[in-house]
Formats: C-alpha cells, structure tokens, sequence
C-alpha cells in the first residue's frame, strides 16, 4: 500500500539521497535522457532544504521512496532554471474595447 509524506525545509535532509536516487531514475528515461549524478542532485535539492515555502510530496511503497512530487517558488530556484522566464518579453495585454 502506498503513503505519502508532504516534507519541507530540514525535514527534508533525510530523504536527499533517496529522493537523488529517484530523480535519476526517472530523468533516465524518454523524454529526458538525463545521465544524473548523485552530487548533482544533493545541490540542486538543497534548494528545496533552503527555500522557504517549498515542498516535496513523497510516495512510498512500504520504507522504499517509489514517487516525488516537488514544488518551489520561482524566485527561489536555480539560476538555471530561472533563466529561460529571465529571458522572456513581458508584454502588456491591449485594453479590450468597450
């Protein structure tokens, strides 16, 4: 049977390795082929550990980690991550007529 935990900030530190593990995994496949690395995905959830309003929703299948869901305020993601929205024209709507 599955459960699930909603985790954020320190809670969160120690789930890394396995929530590494995971995001591997799953990123290896189709669309992403992802070649991850362990040391890689410790930093980058970090973010996750440091961010104040983030949160991971974990699925578990007994004690194994089987699924993740994750979610941060842009403002406090990567750079890289927050590059292409740097990136991008903010354009002003027309006003409707009326």
């Amino acid at each position: 049977m599955l459960t699930f935990k909603c985790l954020s900030d320190a809670a969160l530190h120690q789930y890394i390795d396995e929530l590494s593990q995971l995001r591997m995994q799953v990123f290896r496949d189709f669309p992403y082929l992802y070649d991850g690395d362990a040391a890689y995905e410790a930093r980058y959830l970090s973010t996750y550990i440091e961010a104040p309003d983030s949160i991971i929703v974990l699925a578990f299948d007994g004690a194994k980690a089987v699924g993740a869901s994750t979610g941060v305020p842009l403002k406090h993601e990567t750079a890289e991550v927050k590059l292409p929205f740097l990136n991008t024209v903010r354009r002003t709507p027309k006003p409707s007529p009326e």
